[in-house]
């Protein structure tokens, strides 16, 4: 999972940094504004009033908890997908596809505690005088952090001139809340056949039953120092795809930790879920002013 500081952001997709070919030419020596995915002309002679990247345009601003079916939206009365999670023990509801496979991810990842399908609504008003409502895609809690997360398919959706600048006034307001906030895209996922195999896998399996003592006997061979699957393979059992299963429905329950963007092998690198007290995604209520 990405682990950006809270006050960068950073929008993961090739087509942010790679211009057309048509375009190429002219941007061969082009400067690149980290965290705005906008690619400026390069100028031996630049005074600084060329073009420049956008800056934050709020002035003040509240940000709230909001759990799934609270305010619902036509999107949560009608959702595209709805699935009971047991991570968070309720319903949860997305918009799109990308979104799905996200949630279907952090299901299965251990070391996210908690999360929240539009779970963080932000209302601000920018220097013109516009009052705007935005729902972010996800709030997560991760590595002991609140984490937000806007879903795209790719990024350049990111590059709409309103998108852009609505994720740089998102930034900077979660920022003054100790609040990483980093878009993503289906890019991750499309570029690792592995990785959408596992979820696929994973969600069939997450569910397996692990005997109590095989699960007891998991936990402590990584106590004493098991690092490989290889180290744990012999106490689920003899036929491989039961053990793999096993293993999955074990990152699932969070009694293990092994990468998903990786075939699970026997030389795969295994550990415990990273332990961290969970911040509460569900009772956040904070106004700036700038």
């Amino acid at each position: 999972m990405p682990t950006d500081p809270p006050n960068t952001l950073t929008l993961r997709d090739p087509l942010l940094t790679l211009p057309s070919r048509s375009r190429q030419a002219r941007y061969s020596s082009a400067h690149y504004h980290p965290g705005v995915g906008e690619l400026v002309p390069a100028n031996d002679n630049d005074d600084g009033t060329g073009p420049q990247p956008p800056r934050p345009n709020w002035t003040a601003a509240t940000i709230s908890s909001r759990p799934n079916g609270q305010l619902a939206t036509y999107h949560e009365t009608r959702p595209t997908f709805t699935a009971f999670s047991r991570k968070t023990r309720r319903l949860v509801s997305e918009e799109s596809f990308w979104e799905r496979l996200y949630r279907v991810w952090w299901n299965l990842d251990p070391d996210i505690a908690d999360f929240e399908m539009q779970g963080l609504k932000i209302e601000m008003v920018t220097e013109d005088g516009t009052k705007r409502t935005y729902t972010v895609d996800a709030v997560l809690a991760h590595g002991g952090r609140i984490k937000a997360r806007e879903i795209k398919a790719s990024g350049s959706h990111l590059l709409e001139p309103d998108t852009r600048q609505l994720m740089i006034n998102t930034s900077d307001i979660l920022a003054r809340a100790g609040i990483g906030f980093t878009p993503v895209t289906g890019n991750a996922l499309l570029e690792n056949r592995r990785l959408l195999m596992n979820l696929s896998y994973g969600s069939i399996h997450k569910d397996d039953a692990v005997p109590a003592d095989e699960r007891d006997a998991v936990i402590r061979a990584i106590t004493r120092g098991a690092s490989r699957f290889a180290d744990i393979e012999p106490i689920l059992g003899e036929c491989p795809l039961i053990r793999k299963a096993k293993a999955f429905s074990l990152l699932a329950s969070s009694a293990l930790w092994f990468d998903l963007r990786e075939e699970l092998r026997q030389q795969s690198i295994i550990r415990a879920p990273v332990a961290a007290n969970a911040p509460d995604i569900r009772k956040i209520k904070r106004s700036f002013v700038r």
